[in-house]
């Protein structure tokens, strides 16, 4: 049987309520053994980012919008959804089952994932654009993991209708 080949959709955005959100989760959080508060810049206060309209003030100053959204546009134009699924099935062995999912740039160093939602964090890398494009095939790897067991990867001997 042939499984219809789509690609991997992957859809990028800012959205800066998302930003603060993981802003604030981060720097109360202790995660691979890191304490993540050890990455509040310096020209920060604690105070400012528990206070939502502080820190928004703050992101909007450092991280002016036009120059994230020329940043989501680099990063559109460098990847390939296709090639990436492509890249990941012949690493894994397996078929990889296209799913849509959603990228949200954050400032913050911290990249969290929500695989039940399908979302993950990007971090906005100004100078280093293919740092985040390996990013993603890092957060790519991460659900590829953590699915491995619930059939997220196809034997290419055992397709199903399920996944058609």
């Amino acid at each position: 049987m042939q499984l219809n080949k789509m690609a991997l959709n992957l859809k990028i955005d800012y959205n800066s309520e998302k930003d603060i959100q993981n802003w604030k989760q981060s720097l109360n959080k202790e995660s691979y053994n890191v304490k993540w508060i050890k990455f509040l810049p310096s020209d920060i206060s604690i105070e400012c980012t528990n206070d939502s309209e502080c820190l928004k003030k703050y992101l909007e100053i450092n991280f002016p919008s036009n120059k994230i959204k020329i940043f989501i546009n680099l990063l559109n134009q460098l990847i390939n959804p296709q090639q990436i699924q492509n890249d990941l099935e012949n690493l894994l062995n397996s078929k990889f089952k296209t799913d849509d999912f959603k990228i949200f740039i954050t400032t913050f160093n911290r990249a969290p994932y929500n695989i039940d939602k399908n979302y993950f964090y990007l971090i906005y890398r100004e100078n280093n654009i293919n740092k985040s494009v390996s990013g993603i095939y890092h957060e790519l790897m991460s659900f590829a993991y953590t699915k491995v067991i619930s059939g997220y990867f196809l034997s290419e001997y055992s397709y199903t209708d399920k996944f058609l």
